[in-house]
C-alpha cells in the first residue's frame, strides 16, 4: 500500500507550540531598528535643514521595519489557526493507517471472505482512505460489513495534541491502540495492534480467538475518573494550551471500553473511541447511546449470540422417529 501521506506535517501538528518566540523576537528587533533609524534621520535633518531627503528616506525605512514588526506580532498570536492544516493531514493519515491495519489483520487471521459472518452496520472509519491499489481497496469494501474496527488511547501515548475547531475540543494522539474484530460461525477473532500516526509504523500485533461458546457477553463500558496534575504535567500543558481558564489542578476523563467477557478466563478489555477531557467542575454528558461504538457493541452480541444459538441447533441430535 502506498499514498501521498506528509508525514513532516503529522509531525508539525503534535510539536506546534503557539508559544513561538521566534516572530516576537524579529516584532521586538525590528521596532529596535525602526526607532534608531527614526532618530538618525532626525539627528541629520535638525543639523543641515538642507537634507529634508534624509528624513524622508529614513522615515520610510522606519515605517517599512514597522509594518514588519506588526505582521511578526500578528504572526505570534495567529494561536492554533496553523494546526487546523496540519489536523486534515493527521485525519489523512489516521485513516490510511487504519485502512492498512483492515487489511493486515485480515491477512494475519488467514480465514477467506465467505467463512466471515456480516454486521449490519456502516463501514469501517477507514473506508475511502485511496490506499493506491485496487486490489486492497476490493478487499477494503468487502470487508466493510464483516469487519469492527476500534481505536483509542492508552496511556503513556509519545505524542498529543489538544485542538478546539470552533465546536469542540478535539484530542488526537500516536501511537493508536487499535482492535478489529471478524465473527465466524465458531469463534470471535480479535487482532490488536498500535498505529504509528507520526511514522506510519505498525506495532504490537497479536491475533486472538475466542470460541463462541466462550463468549459470555459483549458490552460497552463508560467509565470516568480524575486525573492528577502531578505525574501528568504534559497532559495538562497540552489541555491548558486550548482550555487556558483552567483553575483546577485535576482533570475529567471519560473512556469507553468495548469488553468481551469471557466464561473462561480473563475478559478482553478494547479502547473503543477517543477519550474525552473535562474540566473537573464541568459533568459529562449521558453515554453515547447512538454513536458507531455503542451500535457496534449491540451488533456484535446480537450477532455472537445467533451464532451460538445456530451452532448449539446444529450440534443437537434430531429426535428418533418411532416406528410403527
Amino acid at each position: 500500500m502506498a499514498a501521498d501521506i506528509d508525514r513532516s506535517k503529522v509531525l508539525r501538528f503534535f510539536t506546534w507550540s503557539n508559544r513561538d518566540l521566534g516572530p516576537l523576537f524579529m516584532s521586538i528587533g525590528c521596532m529596535i531598528a525602526a526607532s534608531w533609524i527614526s532618530y538618525l534621520g532626525v539627528a541629520v535633518a535638525v543639523r543641515n535643514a538642507e537634507k529634508d531627503w534624509v528624513l524622508l528616506y529614513t522615515s520610510a525605512a522606519a515605517a517599512a521595519f514597522l509594518a514588519i514588526a506588526i505582521l511578526s506580532v500578528r504572526r505570534a498570536l495567529r494561536g492554533d489557526k496553523p494546526l487546523l492544516e496540519f489536523h486534515d493531514e493527521v485525519k489523512r493519515a489516521k485513516n490510511f493507517d487504519f485502512a492498512n491495519l483492515i487489511l493486515r489483520s485480515f491477512q494475519k487471521a488467514e480465514i477467506s471472505l465467505d467463512s466471515l459472518l456480516d454486521f449490519n452496520q456502516e463501514g469501517p472509519a477507514a473506508s475511502g482512505s485511496n490506499t493506491g491499489s485496487p486490489e486492497d481497496e476490493a478487499l477494503l469494501e468487502a470487508l466493510q460489513q464483516k469487519a469492527v474496527l476500534l481505536f483509542g488511547r492508552r496511556d503513556g501515548a509519545e505524542f498529543l495534541k489538544f485542538l478546539f475547531d470552533g465546536q469542540a475540543l478535539i484530542v488526537e494522539y500516536s501511537p493508536v491502540t487499535v482492535a478489529v474484530l471478524y465473527l465466524t460461525r465458531t469463534e470471535l477473532i480479535v487482532y490488536l495492534a498500535s498505529a504509528g500516526i507520526v511514522n506510519g509504523d505498525v506495532g504490537t500485533e497479536e491475533i486472538r480467538r475466542i470460541p463462541l461458546e466462550k463468549v459470555a457477553a459483549v458490552t460497552l463500558e463508560p467509565a470516568s475518573r480524575r486525573i492528577g496534575r502531578t505525574g501528568n504535567e504534559r497532559l495538562f500543558n497540552e489541555y491548558e494550551r486550548v482550555v487556558r481558564n483552567n483553575p483546577s489542578h485535576e482533570i475529567l476523563a471519560m473512556e469507553r471500553s468495548f469488553r468481551v467477557a469471557r466464561a473462561d478466563g480473563e475478559d478482553l478489555v478494547l479502547p473503543a473511541g477517543d477519550p474525552v477531557y473535562r474540566r473537573a467542575s464541568r459533568q459529562f454528558p449521558d453515554a453515547w447511546e447512538g454513536d458507531c461504538f455503542s451500535r457496534a457493541a449491540r451488533e456484535v452480541s446480537r450477532r455472537v449470540a445467533e451464532a451460538k444459538a445456530a451452532a448449539e441447533g446444529e450440534a443437537r441430535p434430531e429426535p428418533r422417529r418411532l416406528q410403527s
